[in-house]
Parts: structure tokens; C-alpha cells; sequence
């Protein structure tokens, strides 16, 4: 009798307090600079695929980060200072052109919603630049899935 009680309780406090696991989507500049400035994570997924680069084709890759350590400044972009929240990642990698290389990437967020990925080949003995590209993007939102998503880690 204790198991069915029990199981029951159980049952009904799964109903009455569900838990979610999907984490909050962040869809805009002002979200991402609230969301750090009050110490939370956040997670930035790359999907290259629906950004525009320098290339005709942009490649089919995707990528993730975290504003781990990130900055909030303004800068210069189409002749205008303009606030931006940036970070940046270099890792060790493996590419079929390079080899052994390191691929640097940098994420910068706009205040209109748009974002700016440079990513770079590194040699790994001299740091030399193999090939940089850069590629223009927008941040995703509750109805659309754009080249750059933004999760509230908590």
C-alpha cells in the first residue's frame, strides 16, 4: 500500500511541478547584457550554414561557445561606434586542409541583433594565418532558428 501511495504522490508531483529542460533562449542584445551582467552563463550555438561569408557558399558547419569571458564595449563598424558584447575561443584542431592547426573564433553581438563571426586558421608552430573568414549573422528567436542561437545556461 506504501509503494501505491507513493507512486502516486510521485505521479502527481511530476503533473502539478514539471520540470523543463529546455534552456531559456536569449533572442536579443539587451537579453545577452542582463543575462551576464547577473552572472549567468550563456551558450552561443554556430550554424555557419545560415550566415553570409566572404565565400559564395558558406560552409556547413556548427559550432558552440560560451560568453565564459566575454566584453561589452563600442567600436567602430560602418563608420558609426557601435555597442557590441564580444568573446572569443582558439582550439587545437584537426583540419583536412591545414592538418594540425588552431582555429580561432571570434563572436561579436550587436545591439540591432546581428552578429559578426571571424574565424581563422592558425599554423600551430608560428601562428601564422592560413585563412580568415568572416560571417554576418542573426540571432535566433522563439519563431525562427537563425545562424546564431543563444541559450541561458542556469
Amino acid at each position: 500500500m506504501k509503494k501505491i501511495i507513493s507512486a502516486v504522490l510521485f505521479s502527481a508531483s511530476i503533473v502539478i511541478c514539471p520540470i523543463s529542460f529546455a534552456a531559456p533562449l536569449i533572442s536579443s542584445y539587451q537579453q545577452l547584457l542582463t543575462t551576464l551582467k547577473q552572472g549567468d552563463e550563456v551558450r552561443a550555438i554556430l550554424n555557419l550554414a545560415q550566415c553570409t561569408g566572404q565565400d559564395a557558399k558558406s560552409p556547413q558547419v556548427i559550432g558552440g561557445m560560451n560568453f565564459t569571458q566575454f566584453n561589452q564595449h563600442q567600436i567602430k563598424h560602418n563608420d558609426e561606434l557601435v555597442p557590441v558584447i564580444a568573446t572569443s575561443i582558439n582550439m587545437l584542431v584537426e583540419s583536412a586542409q591545414y592538418g594540425h592547426a588552431y582555429n580561432y573564433v571570434r563572436l561579436r553581438i550587436f545591439e540591432n541583433n546581428t552578429a559578426e563571426v571571424v574565424s581563422a586558421f592558425l599554423n600551430a608552430k608560428d601562428f601564422s594565418v592560413y585563412k580568415q573568414t568572416t560571417f554576418q549573422c542573426q540571432l535566433s528567436n522563439d519563431k525562427q532558428e537563425k545562424g546564431i542561437t543563444l541559450y541561458q545556461i542556469t
